[in-house]
């Protein structure tokens, strides 16, 4: 009876959110971070999504929606034009996902991507 009971309560528990922030300088060009976004689709694709926007004290949130096995990409941009990008692939099992920006040109820009 305790391993079925041990085994209800893992099954009850939430889900562990995914969370990942832009490094503020590029790993390898030393850029600093100027923006972010959220793609879909294969790494290095056209796939950018506009989301839900929302204005925000000091910058703006967005959410995204997504089907279950999608590949999804948190997208730093670094750089006067945002020429040069960073990708870290964000959890495929995730239906939603919630970026906030904060911050616009110089040294204060951050970027985080949250998804659940």
């Amino acid at each position: 009876m305790r391993p079925a009971l041990l085994i209800l309560v893992g099954l009850a528990a939430p889900a562990r959110a995914d969370v990942a922030e832009c490094p503020r300088l590029h790993p390898e060009q030393h850029a600093r971070l100027s923006g972010a976004g959220m793609f879909v689709g294969e790494r290095g694709g056209q796939g950018e999504l506009a989301g839900e926007r929302r204005e925000a004290r000091g910058g703006w949130d967005a959410q995204f929606g997504f089907a279950v096995g999608d590949q999804r990409w948190l997208v730093c941009m670094y750089g006067a034009r945002a020429e040069i990008t960073w990708w870290k692939e964000m959890d495929a099992r995730s239906t939603n996902c919630a970026l906030q920006v904060r911050g616009s040109g110089g040294s204060n820009v951050s970027a985080r991507a949250t998804c659940k």
